[in-house]
């Protein structure tokens, strides 16, 4: 049975980060499987924010861009779920960044366990551009699980 590919939106929640928020956004835009649609939700910001992200990706076709009164992180988060596509949702943070292969291995992973319901990953930290790698201090975040679980109390059991 062929398993299609699902819609990825991936929702990226933006105040006052005009120093990030472009090597946030670019690095969903350079993944090498593309995503469904990229919501860019303006949460009020003071800086400039929210000028730049439409200068630069105003025209970008599976970019949505919402500027909304401040409300904080959640309210952001629930701001672009409300207008989301997709059938998963994929909350990046504006001042973190994507690794290129992210969206293909979520994809490739579907493709073999096509009833998933949450995808979970490692993460690491650094300091400074992501591309510095003299500048990157890992620190990995692994739950030590493998799946698939047939519930989420499975996974932590």
């Amino acid at each position: 049975m062929q398993v299609s590919t699902p819609k990825l939106s991936v929702i990226i929640p933006t105040y006052n980060v005009e120093d990030y928020v472009q090597e946030a956004v670019d690095s969903v835009l350079r993944q090498t499987a593309p995503v469904h649609e990229i919501i860019i939700v303006d949460d009020g910001s003071t800086d400039g924010s929210g000028r730049l992200v439409d200068r630069l990706y105003g025209d970008v076709p599976n970019v949505r861009i919402l500027h909304t009164r401040n409300c904080g992180l959640g309210g952001a988060r629930n701001n672009g779920v409300a207008v989301a596509t997709g059938d998963f949702i994929y909350y990046l943070d504006s001042d973190d960044v994507l690794d290129p292969d992210f969206v293909r291995c979520f994809y490739d992973v579907h493709s073999r366990h096509p009833g998933i319901d949450l995808f979970c990953f490692s993460t690491f930290s650094f300091t400074g551009p992501a591309e510095t790698a003299a500048n990157s201090v890992e620190v990995r975040y692994n739950l030590g699980l493998e799946g698939p679980f047939p519930s989420g109390e499975d996974a932590f059991n």
